[in-house]
């Protein structure tokens, strides 16, 4: 698996300086974006030479599967792509690891135009025309987000759209569409009026939130890791922990009040 190799190549670049530098390219998941700047700037204020790391390509992409794949059959060494998709991926025997969490909290959410649609709850979306693209991170997340939410795609309207999808939100094609708040928002909002003309219901505000805990008592006030929830089976990837113990605490709302629900089983992986 070629993404593991990158630890044993830093190993040795340290281990002398008269090794050549180690020859790697990253794929990314869509066209570039504000959250793929750090690879970017690091090539350029030479962050990567200076750990022996020759950075040849940083290429657009199509969608975080198609960025697993391109990872997992070889033709990139590292990628970037949402952890949802990761989790499928290696449901499919894709081989491919995360080896970092860019953001703490899942960027992805619910889009629609607030004077025609005000989202504030799950339900909102019941009958509701929803533009998806079947092949993408945010179908992944859509369903999941569904899911926990006691839905089904059978409570909303699907249309197919292809990227730029948000152009079907423009023209009144679609009732709304999931996307990337740190990405699709600031343009999309832009050409909908400004602050304000978009409504936002964010899917981490309706999952849950994992804390550690060192003595087995006493619990961080900082989750390590945040996300939405599914029925049956749901896989939380995050950086590795050093903790005794850990809470997971249930997020969702609807109305303002809390969604119960119970883990009928918890399987972790630790080392010793």
């Amino acid at each position: 698996m070629k993404v593991i190799s990158f630890a044993a190549a830093v190993a040795i670049s340290f281990s002398s300086a008269a090794f050549a530098a180690d020859k790697v390219s990253v794929q990314l998941d869509y066209v570039v974006r504000g959250n793929h700047a750090m690879f970017f700037v690091a090539k350029k204020k030479g962050y990567f030479e200076k750990q022996g790391i020759d950075v040849t390509a940083i290429q657009r992409g199509t969608g975080s599967p198609n960025a697993m794949r391109l990872v997992g059959n070889g033709n990139a060494e590292f990628g970037f792509g949402d952890l949802p998709t990761l989790a499928v991926a290696r449901s499919q025997d894709v081989p491919v690891v995360a080896l970092a969490a860019v953001n703490q909290h899942s960027p992805l959410g619910i889009l629609a135009l607030s004077s025609k649609h005000k989202l504030t709850k799950p339900e909102d979306l019941k009958g509701l025309n929803i533009g998806v693209q079947p092949s993408g991170s945010t179908y992944v997340f859509l369903k999941a987000f569904l899911t926990v939410n006691k839905m089904t795609m059978d409570d909303i309207k699907q249309s197919t759209v292809n990227p730029p999808y948000e152009n079907y939100l423009l023209l009144g094609r679609v009732d709304a569409v999931p996307g990337y708040i740190d990405a699709e928002v600031p343009e999309l909002e832009a050409k909908a009026g400004g602050p304000g003309s978009l409504s936002i219901m964010q899917g981490s505000d309706f999952g849950y939130a994992v804390y550690g805990s060192t003595d087995g008592v006493n619990f961080s006030s900082t989750p390590f890791v945040t996300g939405t929830g599914t029925s049956g089976s749901t896989v939380i990837s995050f950086a590795q922990q050093s903790v005794m113990a850990v809470k997971i605490k249930e997020t969702g709302s609807v109305n303002g009040a809390l969604i119960w629900w119970s883990i009928g089983e918890f399987q972790t992986t630790c080392s010793m």
